[in-house]
């Protein structure tokens, strides 16, 4: 599977680098010249540091690297755990929902542009309403798909097939609504500081890869659970 992504993106660049412009006309001709990025010393960290809208999106950007992290890790073994599947009979199933998620992703993207450039919501309300939308997607049908497991409430007597076909069609959505945060909290950066977006989205980047990092070192260590006393 790895080959098979990494042939697709020498593909995709043969593709795309002959169609576009190291120095696209546009920007010149329709848009006028940004003044020179901050230096790291010139940025006023005190007001970056007391604004709230950062630190939201510091927690976004930390949670979103821990259920991005778990899911990757965690998906082979949720199908060999509940249905007996190895990693080979279970590869094709795990890479589904990283496709819907690539389209989700782009398909945010779309829907953010169409509703802030057709002014149908403002840009604060085009933002909250996809995060809303890729935060409470994935909680929801991964609540429902622990209650519809083998071992869950609505599992118990539905034949493994049927079992199997929904976990995946909720995985499937759950990264799906995932990508909606492209649109949401991942595009903010732009909004509220043009200026600083840069040094702004590297500090929050930090902040997903420390999350991802301590989530990581979690799944090294799994909980450890005393043996079970059964009563004579």
């Amino acid at each position: 599977m790895f080959y098979v992504y990494g042939a697709m993106g020498f593909i995709w660049l043969a593709i795309w680098e002959p169609c576009i412009s190291q120095d696209p006309p546009l920007l010149h001709d329709h848009r006028p010249q940004p003044p020179a990025p901050p230096r790291l010393s010139d940025l006023p960290w005190g007001k970056i540091f007391s604004n709230r809208v950062f630190w939201a999106l510091m927690v976004c950007h930390s949670t979103f690297g821990v259920i991005y992290n778990t899911a990757i890790s965690w998906m082979p073994r949720y199908y060999n755990s509940e249905f007996g599947l190895d990693v080979r009979s279970s590869s094709f199933l795990s890479v589904l929902p990283w496709l819907a998620m690539a389209a989700g992703t782009n398909i945010s993207g779309w829907l953010a542009d169409f509703l802030i450039n057709r002014k149908l919501l403002s840009t604060s309300h085009t933002r909250k309403l996809l995060q809303v939308v890729g935060s409470a997607g994935p909680a929801i049908c991964l609540l429902y798909l622990a209650w519809g497991t083998p071992n869950g409430q609505e599992g118990k007597g539905v034949p493994q097939q049927a079992q199997l076909t929904n976990a995946v069609v909720l995985l499937v959505l759950t990264m799906a609504l995932l990508g909606f945060q492209a649109g949401g909290f991942a595009s903010t950066h732009q909004d509220i500081a043009t200026r600083l977006a840069r040094w702004d989205s590297r500090l929050h980047l930090h902040a997903r890869i420390a999350a991802r990092l301590v989530a990581r070192i979690r799944d090294a260590f799994p909980e450890k659970r005393p043996p079970v006393q059964l009563d004579d």
